[in-house]
């Protein structure tokens, strides 16, 4: 998956920012586990089960870019699943 397509606005957070600078902010780590939720829900609609994610596991990928985990996850990430959550990402103030 490309992400050159996912604007990162000054002053804005954006998948291109590190999962740990996204969880220290309130309304970031809230939007975090909002999409954990979603994507169990869509994994579970197509008979897929995803692993429970912890917040030991957030914080042993804190220092990663949101980019790269979603890049790790592969298909199991929709485009339309990272394009929703840039742009409430890009309504979070750094």
């Amino acid at each position: 998956m490309e992400f050159d397509d996912y604007p990162a606005p000054a002053g804005k957070l954006s998948v291109h920012d590190k999962l740990g600078e996204i969880m220290a902010r309130p309304q970031g780590k809230a939007l975090v586990y909002r999409t954990l939720e979603q994507a169990e829900k869509h994994l579970t609609a197509q008979g897929k089960s995803m692993p429970k994610v912890s917040d030991v596991m957030l914080k042993m990928a804190s220092g990663m870019r949101v980019t790269r985990i979603i890049s790790m996850l592969g298909a199991a990430v929709p485009a339309d699943a990272v394009k929703t959550l840039n742009a409430e990402l890009n309504k979070i103030e750094r």
